[in-house]
């Protein structure tokens, strides 16, 4: 592996690791729950880089600079492959972390190509700097025809889910959001993990859109990589959840990994 750390010591990784999901608050819990159904015999660590949460508006050098302390860490710890379970850290990070490390590197990007495909008019949900990055620019020019694809940032719906994806003022500020595009989309693409948090309401309140997202497609993804690095466990016995996180030892810590057990649980 190439940047070596002296605060993180560089190990290889081996099938016996767990498969890190990383995300810079709670969204990455959703991408966690569609990878324990495929893969129900893999070891997971979830990784929230909370304190520094949240990535949407950050620059793509701030970004690039937490993701190369992450990944250091977390290999450090013993990691046979990474999800980056965050469309932003994705969009800023994930080119630059398969230059520097040999380990399987998975991020996420927003589902246009099924939605374009079946629907004439995609509406696009994602932080301000998912949409602004190159690679979500290369993506369009890629699948889309002109004028198909509507990109819609959400300023502080992140931020939101991440205190309590059930609140009122969420399901406000989504009607407010999306109500002008009623009858000028029939389709609605969720660019941001947390998201898809919202996924069940969405779908009973806009009939309207066929709603699309990338979890499942970066899970199949995993399973093809761990089978073709001969990583994949093949115990019958269901894996382990390590949750950890970026806030030192205490209450708070204790507190968000306790919240993100229930958000976990509130989606099987």
């Amino acid at each position: 592996m190439k940047n070596i750390s002296t605060t993180y010591p560089q190990i290889g990784y081996n099938l016996s690791q767990p498969v890190t999901v990383f995300d810079s608050g709670v969204g990455g819990i959703t991408v966690l729950a569609q990878a324990r159904k495929l893969l129900p015999g893999e070891d997971f660590r979830y990784f929230a880089d909370i304190v520094n949460a949240p990535y949407g508006d950050k620059s793509t050098a701030q970004i690039q600079a937490l993701m190369r302390e992450n990944c250091r860490r977390l290999c450090a710890l013993g990691c046979k492959a990474l999800v980056l379970a965050c469309n932003t850290a994705t969009s800023a990070a994930a080119a630059m972390l398969r230059q520097e490390y040999a380990l399987p590197i998975l991020g996420l990007e927003p589902a246009l190509k099924p939605a374009v495909l079946q629907h004439k008019r995609v509406l696009v949900m994602a932080t301000r700097l998912t949409l602004r990055e190159k690679k979500f620019a290369a993506l369009l020019s890629q699948v889309a025809k002109d004028d198909q694809v509507i990109p819609l940032a959400c300023p502080g719906l992140m931020e939101m889910v991440e205190e309590d994806f059930r609140s009122a003022k969420i399901y406000a500020y989504l009607r407010r959001l999306l109500d002008p595009y009623c009858g000028k989309a029939d389709a609605l693409v969720l660019g941001c993990t947390h998201y898809i948090f919202l996924r069940r309401w969405l779908e009973e309140n806009y009939p309207c859109f066929a709603i699309y997202d990338g979890n499942f497609g970066v899970s199949q993804h995993l399973y093809k990589v761990l089978v073709q690095n001969n990583l994949l466990r093949q115990d019958k016995t269901p894996g382990k959840i390590i949750w950890d996180c970026s806030l030192p030892p205490g209450e708070e810590r204790k507190r968000f990994l306790c919240k993100c057990r229930q958000d976990l649980a509130a989606l099987e």
